[in-house]
């Protein structure tokens, strides 16, 4: 079998919309989306994102974790909050992940780890570094991830800081432990996101 290598590329930006997959255009859009906790825009990007296609000559394990994928876009259709764009999110990476194992495609991404010294960005690098991993199935991606969650001072003394170092501490397996990292992290900036969105409009007490 040919083995076609797919390059995803990440942009310096880590919350702005990413270069999306050829096939899926419009991922990295619905990624910010969901970091920012618009529903409205999350529900209309994964509409379309429904109508894309992974490969036209899929093999089994291929056309399945395709359904995994078009299940997981569900989710993000009918989500009602910032928690489940969170999981949708999550679990489209860990399908994208599944189809590129079975048809062998390679995915190179160049997202970092965060650097340890500036904790301003950490958790929106961090969320990268679980988003790849799950995209490139790459185990060892994965628990690099959560054992930087697991040891590091990510918006430290927060609830987040808290529900993250559980996640990776409690993980039986990278890739799920990564996408439980992920859904987690995701729906927790999502929903920060949205209360300071909402305290910047609401009018000031007279």
């Amino acid at each position: 079998m040919l083995v076609l290598p797919l390059l995803l590329l990440a942009c310096e930006c880590r919350l702005q919309p990413l270069a999306p997959a050829d096939h899926y255009p419009g991922m990295g859009a619905l990624k910010h989306a969901v970091y920012e906790a618009d529903l409205e825009q999350v529900r209309r990007l994964a509409i379309q994102l429904e109508g894309g296609e992974v490969v036209r000559d899929a093999g089994a394990e291929g056309r399945e974790a395709e359904g995994d994928l078009h299940a997981a876009v569900g989710l993000l259709v009918i989500c009602v909050d910032a928690v489940e764009a969170g999981e949708g999110l999550a679990a489209i990476g860990r399908a994208c992940g599944r189809c590129h194992r079975a048809e062998q495609v390679q995915v190179l991404a160049t997202a970092r780890l965060p650097d340890p010294d500036d904790l301003s960005t950490q958790h929106s690098e961090l969320a990268e570094t679980s988003w790849w991993a799950l995209v490139a199935a790459d185990a060892s991606g994965a628990q690099a991830a959560l054992e930087l969650a697991a040891a590091q001072p990510i918006l430290e003394g927060s609830e987040l800081a808290g529900q993250l170092r559980a996640v990776a501490r409690g993980a039986e397996e990278p890739l799920a432990g990564a996408e439980a990292l992920l859904a987690t992290q995701a729906g927790s900036c999502a929903a920060c996101h949205a209360a300071k969105s909402e305290e910047a409009v609401r009018p000031a007490a007279g």
